[in-house]
């Protein structure tokens, strides 16, 4: 992924520390800059957003996948209950008699139904409480589904600092080292390198100067 491959809008959930890898390549390259400030500044800045952003995606992906099988797992539960809701008339014909297909049968079944509850509701009856009982399974998946995603969200986003915090001190080091080299080792020409490269960084990942003190 590109140093300047993020999306518009400023960073907030992230701070770097002051004395991260990044400040401390900083100060240790450049220690007699009076830019080194404003590269931290630009620095933890632009690391921040890009670690905002990734997280969101990758926690937006993670989410969809996990409501897909929630959402699958709702679905069993519901089935699951539906299928003693709803009676299996296989071979009741079977087990009947020459009197329970007489006129008198229709008698019989209704005492019957009187005693097993099950057969009283339909399933599109709100009597035996389908509605609810969906509702119930549906609110529980979202409930369950938001728990682990906040526990989700914390991993991925540890996992996140942390690889776009070296490919950021990466990308810092290599960008100390060609301000060097075409300042001929010059300190103060090497600080002006990497600070126009941080700007230019900015504006490709879509952030305002101006916001950054």
């Amino acid at each position: 992924m590109s140093i300047s491959d993020a999306t518009t809008g400023p960073a907030s959930s992230f701070t770097p520390s002051p004395s991260s890898p990044i400040a401390h390549l900083l100060t240790t390259h450049l220690p007699n800059s009076p830019l080194v400030p404003r590269l931290k500044t630009l620095s933890f800045t632009l690391l921040a957003h890009k670690v905002d952003k990734e997280t969101r995606r990758q926690v937006e992906q993670l989410r969809g996948e996990m409501r897909d099988r929630w959402r699958a797992e709702a679905w069993r539960v519901k089935a699951s209950w539906m299928a003693g809701v709803v009676p299996s008339h296989e071979g009741e014909t079977q087990q009947g008699n020459a009197n329970e297909r007489t006129a008198g049968k229709d008698a019989g079944d209704e005492a019957q139904n009187a005693d097993d509850p099950l057969l009283q509701p339909t399933i599109m009856s709100d009597a035996d409480g389908t509605a609810e009982m969906s509702r119930q399974v549906d609110d529980k998946v979202e409930s369950s589904l938001e728990e682990q995603m906040k526990v989700a969200e914390e991993v991925v986003r540890g996992s996140v600092e942390r690889s776009e915090g070296m490919e950021m001190e990466l990308w810092l080091g290599q960008a100390i080292l060609d301000g060097f080299s075409s300042g001929a080792g010059d300190e103060d020409q090497a600080a002006r390198f990497v600070l126009d490269r941080l700007e230019d960084a900015f504006f490709e990942a879509g952030l305002s100067l101006e916001e950054v003190k």
